[in-house]
């Protein structure tokens, strides 16, 4: 149900950006990141992928970067600016599992079109646009 209020002030939804982004991140980042690990566990990727990606994730935090806020997996802590991080650097680091260091993993190419396409949302959802009332 709709919220009155709001539409009745003509509230947009720019005014309050903290709440789309805490669900994009906290809700859909974190839930394909904890399907991620899952999968990996899956096929027994788990330790192998952790140990690649935190090579990468070390790499990356070497540039002390204000806008990529990650840290070392296995991260259960999941904050808004780590799933932010993350969200940038995921289709990476997920897709050199499924091409170095197990190109034949069962599913890898559906795998992918699932992350590559969580990827190409969250970067419509990102960018600068106008809004229309």
């Amino acid at each position: 149900m709709p919220n009155t209020t709001i539409m009745a002030n003509q509230c947009i939804l720019d005014m309050s950006i903290e709440a789309p982004m805490h669900l994009l991140f906290l809700g859909i980042v974190k839930s394909i990141m904890e399907v991620s690990d899952k999968y990996m566990k899956q096929y027994r990727l788990g330790n192998k992928f952790i140990s690649h990606a935190n090579t990468y994730i070390a790499l990356l935090q070497s540039f002390h970067l204000d806008f990529l806020q990650i840290w070392p997996l296995p991260n259960t802590n999941y904050l808004s600016e780590w799933c932010l991080g993350m969200a940038q650097v995921f289709p990476y680091l997920y897709g050199k599992v499924t091409t170095t260091i197990e190109p034949t993993i069962h599913y890898g190419n559906k795998y992918m079109c699932m992350v590559y396409s969580v990827y190409v949302m969250i970067s419509h959802l990102m960018s600068q646009r106008q809004t229309s009332p």
